[in-house]
């Protein structure tokens, strides 16, 4: 009986293992991945860079009064002519103030003119006459300060161009210096934009630039590099960069949005895939799979601009020539895959 037993505890441990083993097997057929890979291509010469941008004017400046005081006048947003009025502040104290310099350089001269004729007659000093010239000289740089406060009292259009932004309103009591208006000057004739340092390296002044809008479907305007910022924005990381229309668009707005895509002049090699081939992409970084016998290979690469469904990848994949694009996102680095297609574009 006891012999018994044993034999059916030992057939049914014998019966355990050889499931696990089946099962074991099951799970690691289950683990070959279907796969498709394409070709890596190898493109030499300029790659574009896309970026946003905005549209500006040729000139802007941020105008601001000399002294300050109380707000009366603010002109509206919109289209201005040379000299015309565009911001005032209230006078009445810096108009006291010319009235109290022009009474105290009259004051000065009459002074002087007393110590002149007193001179001439033996009356008094050379010294006293020196005073009486320093004062007048003093009175009238004071009068000469007034007076010109009281014009800057008054903001006009230094050009024909755009109020861009009101920067304050009417009542409010302004500081020296603080800006009011923003204004833009010389039509609309540049792009503004920003690029990444791995881009900014690659561009040149005069680099040639298409600009599209997206707000203005089929128009397209040529322009060149005509700036580019010496130094990187602190706030953004970016290197600013300034584009000039070739052909001027009739009322483009400023602030528009616009699509750029930049042609630098310099040559070098790079390497495209397809976008689907690309796995864990955070920034300018990600990974690929490539095929290694029936093996997949992680390969972390650094990555470069987008072009439709194709993306340029400037560093990692080395001697690779084929990557993973169908299945990519199932794989691990090791898994066994089997081929399914395979394609040269």
């Amino acid at each position: 009986m006891r012999l018994r037993t044993l034999g059916v505890a030992f057939f049914i441990v014998f019966l355990s293992l050889t499931a696990c083993k089946l099962k074991s097997k099951s799970k690691e057929e289950a683990r070959i991945v279907a796969v498709a890979v394409a070709k890596v291509e190898h493109q030499t010469g300029s790659l574009p860079i896309r970026v946003t941008g905005q549209t500006a004017c040729e000139r802007t400046m941020r105008l601001s009064f000399k002294t300050g005081g109380y707000l009366l006048f603010l002109a509206e947003e919109g289209a201005v002519r040379r000299n015309d009025v565009l911001a005032q502040l209230d006078t009445t104290e810096i108009a006291a103030q010319v009235r109290q310099a022009r009474q105290a350089y009259e004051k000065a001269q009459r002074d002087y003119h007393r110590a002149s004729a007193l001179y001439e007659g033996g009356g008094a000093t050379r010294e006293q006459l020196q005073n009486a010239e320093t004062a007048l000289n003093v009175a009238a740089a004071a009068l000469q300060a007034a007076e010109f406060n009281l014009i800057h009292s008054t903001i006009r259009a230094p050009e024909s161009g755009q109020v861009l932004r009101r920067l304050a309103e009417a009542g409010e009591l302004i500081g020296p210096g603080i800006p009011v208006i923003y204004f833009g000057a010389g039509g609309v004739r540049l792009v503004q934009a920003a690029l990444a340092d791995r881009d900014v390296l690659r561009i040149r002044i005069g680099d040639s630039a298409e600009i599209s809008f997206d707000a203005l479907p089929g128009i397209r305007s040529k322009g060149r590099v005509t700036q580019i910022s010496p130094m990187v924005d602190p706030q953004t990381g970016l290197w600013d960069i300034q584009i000039t229309l070739a052909d001027p668009i009739a009322s483009l707005p400023v602030g528009l949005t616009a699509q750029i895509i930049l042609f630098p002049a310099d040559e070098g090699e790079a390497a495209v895939v397809p976008l689907e081939a690309v796995v864990e992409a955070d920034g300018d970084h990600g990974a690929v799979f490539t095929v290694e016998g029936a093996a997949a290979r992680r390969i972390p690469v650094t990555l470069g601009p987008v072009f439709g469904d194709r993306i340029v990848v400037t560093d990692g994949l080395g001697n690779v020539e084929r990557v993973v694009t169908l299945g990519a996102g199932l794989l691990r680095d090791g898994d066994q895959v089997r081929v399914i297609q395979s394609t040269d574009q």
